[in-house]
């Protein structure tokens, strides 16, 4: 429940709240904001680590550059077979590996995951991954 500027504080001291600990609720929630920032920036600078790597090693075409990150959530069954798949496989792969680490970044798209796994010759995980996809596609209503 939110307290309004004029009710009683939260505290218990019997002033008004506005009076009393609004500024520092304020500024608390401020410090909750910027540290949200911080952790997301942090978020986009690894994967931008990861993509710059992956493109420096000739893993990723320039083309397929912008479409690598799409946030999407869903919750459907066959969008978390699609996901578990892709944690079970980057399991099978050393620490390090630069597939690995793609694949473990839940901001890629998996239509890219599965045009970079042909590519890079990753055809164990793009052959299951593939009819994983068609499922989602055809059952999900993202695609509208």
């Amino acid at each position: 429940m939110k307290v309004g500027r004029n009710d009683p504080c939260h505290c218990g001291s019997g002033k008004k709240y506005k009076k009393c600990c609004l500024s520092a609720d304020s500024a608390a929630n401020s410090e909750a904001i910027a540290k949200e920032n911080i952790r997301q920036a942090k978020v986009h600078m690894e994967r931008q680590d990861v993509l710059t790597d992956a493109l420096a090693a000739g893993m990723v075409p320039d083309a397929m550059e912008d479409s690598l990150f799409e946030e999407i959530e869903d919750e459907s069954l066959e969008y978390q077979a699609l996901n578990d798949w892709a944690r079970e496989y980057a399991n099978t792969l050393p620490e390090g590996d630069s597939f690995r680490n793609v694949l473990l970044d839940d901001g890629f798209n998996h239509k890219s995951l599965i045009q970079l796994a042909q590519k890079l010759g990753h055809s164990q995980y793009a052959d299951k991954a593939i009819p994983l996809y068609q499922a989602w596609y055809k059952s999900s209503d993202y695609f509208g």
